[in-house]
């Protein structure tokens, strides 16, 4: 019967989604989830595979899944048509996988200010041109970096991100969402709870409103019930404005065009992503949520795809691309190991080597690296991406017994003549150059580094302090640290001062300066003597920095205690 075309798809959709919410293991449920599947229409076939692949995720390490004939019916899909189970994984990790940004929120919440403002401002113009003239005031008035976020939040909207989540997702108190079936019900004009609005007025906005794809079913269910709850001549008011703007732009060729998008034949990929935010709704606001036993995570998401025997499918890299640009690194860094053997291009290496590097895998991304350089990659870039992992990787010099691995100033050397104005590339260097312990080279970097940065950037101090430090220079660390430590000190530059005029010989200096910091340590001397110690052993981890003067280093954490509780051995209290 569900998959007779007389009836009509929005009874046929509702029925899908309480067998779906049943979550029984009854092979009856999954034989006819698969027959829903194979529908002809993309909203009834998509809320089948959501079900299908949410319950895949949950039992494919039991029995039950094969006894059920749930895993013959998965299998069938991925054999015939991966790319559905391509398209369930990405909106699965958008979705579900993914909470809802705060700024998704602010930025409603802007816009919503920003129409009240435009409004007002606009409202007592006397003429068109007026208008046009208020709203380029208003334009060039916007805050800086407003349109960036618009264009993020555009950008999003379109790749069919959550957006909306924290806002109009969580517009639930309406006695219509107390029981659970109804937050998967397509949205339809004709229902009654709707009658108030789509009725009068309100007909061509809710009509719009049934079309838009960023907006889930659930998500313009609450929008049309909160209307109704507007007390009716302010309701009319709005229906009534709304109406006019409505006919005024369905009779403009951009009218036109955008009814024309709205009505085309709604895809697989969208049906999905609208059928999975209303699930995601039910678990962000339904009480009881966590009975239903949805799967929220995002590896058993992707695990989906390991479940096949056959070789990669058409667009397996791409899909792994995908993964990878929603943020999912680690799951993509897993995704890519079938593709890393055999790759010898250069690029699609950096990418696997870039999300390794965000997953923690830095061996991995050394080595992937280490490839694409070999075959042929020679770019600054990947230079100070490799030079970067590396010294992120405390094992990378550790595991190179044979001396194959080259160091980060090697991999950054080539590059030097070529970046003498590159901050970045400074920056990089200089560290490369102290884990070489070639601290007179690392410190000459800083200073040029510090030499080219903005003014007001101090940035480059600090490390090039503790590098004429390690070149046995406290003078010179001193010169460089005082304008900091004089105008806005932190523990850090106290600390690394009070060192250098340690080791420059002004030892009743160096204490006053390292007591300073123990307000900003909130008074716990304990902290800040470890914060000490910590300190003294950048410079005394190398038997040859520690020279008779500066050996005595080792002593400030005791003189510190004695200074402050007449001992050395700090409170005995």
């Amino acid at each position: 019967m569900l998959s007779d075309s007389d009836i009509p798809a929005y009874d046929r959709e509702m029925w899908t989604g309480a067998i779906g919410l049943s979550a029984s293991t009854d092979p009856r449920r999954y034989s006819i989830l698969a027959d829903m599947y194979a529908s002809a229409d993309e909203r009834i076939s998509a809320a089948a595979l959501v079900w299908i692949c949410l319950d895949m995720m949950k039992y494919s390490h039991y029995s039950g899944a094969a006894e059920s004939g749930l895993s013959e019916i998965f299998r069938s899909i991925s054999d015939s048509r991966v790319s559905d189970i391509m398209i369930f994984v990405l909106e699965y990790l958008r979705v579900i996988a993914t909470p809802p940004k705060a700024d998704d929120k602010t930025l409603l919440n802007d816009l919503r200010d920003m129409g009240a403002s435009m409004a007002d401002r606009l409202g007592n113009a006397s003429d068109s041109d007026d208008a046009l003239r208020r709203m380029d005031r208003l334009m060039a008035d916007m805050p800086e970096g407003y349109f960036d976020k618009l264009k993020n939040f555009s950008e999003a909207q379109m790749r069919g991100d959550d957006v909306y989540a924290g806002s109009i997702g969580r517009m639930r108190a309406f006695p219509f969402f107390r029981q659970l079936p109804v937050w998967l019900l397509p949205f339809h004009l004709d229902r009654s709870e709707l009658a108030s609005v789509v009725d009068s007025e309100g007909v061509g906005m809710a009509t719009i409103l049934e079309k838009l794809p960023m907006l889930c079913d659930s998500d313009k269910y609450a929008l049309v019930l909160s209307l109704a709850n507007v007390p009716d001549n302010i309701r009319s008011g709005m229906l009534a404005e709304t109406y006019t703007s409505l006919s005024q732009l369905s009779q403009t060729d951009e009218g036109a065009e955008m009814m024309k998008v709205l009505e085309a034949k709604q895809t697989l990929r969208a049906a999905v992503n609208n059928y999975l935010k209303n699930i995601a709704r039910i678990l962000a606001s339904f009480q009881g949520a966590d009975s239903l036993g949805i799967p929220r995570d995002s590896c058993d998401a992707v695990r989906l795809m390991a479940l096949r025997d056959e070789e990669l499918p058409e667009g397996y890299a791409a899909f792994a691309d995908a993964v990878a640009a929603l943020g999912f690194h680690e799951e993509a860094a897993n995704l890519y190991i079938p593709l890393q053997h055999d790759c010898t291009d250069p690029v699609m290496l950096c990418r696997m080597a870039r999300v390794n590097a965000k997953s923690g895998n830095l061996t991995v991304a050394t080595s992937l690296y280490l490839r694409a350089v070999a075959n042929g990659d020679n770019s600054l870039e990947t230079a100070m991406a490799l030079a970067r992992v590396m010294l992120d990787d405390e094992y990378t010099f550790y595991s190179d017994e044979d001396g194959s691995i080259p160091k980060p100033i090697d991999v950054l050397e080539p590059h030097m003549a070529e970046g003498t104005d590159n901050p970045e590339l400074l920056s990089i260097f200089a560290e490369a150059c102290t884990a070489a312990d070639d601290y007179h080279r690392a410190a000459e970097t800083y200073y040029n580094l510090d030499y080219i940065l903005p003014q007001g950037d101090n940035s480059a101090k600090l490390p090039l302090a503790r590098a004429l430090l390690m070149c046995g220079d406290g003078i010179g660390a001193h010169d460089v640290l005082t304008p900091l430590v004089s105008t806005n000190p932190t523990i850090e530059t106290l600390l690394v001062d009070g060192i250098a005029l340690w080791e420059s010989g002004a030892r009743d200096n160096a204490v006053e300066t390292i007591m300073k910091a123990l307000p900003l340590c909130g008074g716990d001397f304990a902290a800040l003597g470890k914060k000490v110690r910590d300190e003294i052993s950048r410079f005394a981890r190398f038997p040859e920095t520690v020279t008779a003067r500066n050996s005595s280093m080792m002593l400030l954490p005791d003189i510190l205690a004695y200074k402050v509780y007449g001992s050395r051995f700090g409170s005995l209290g």
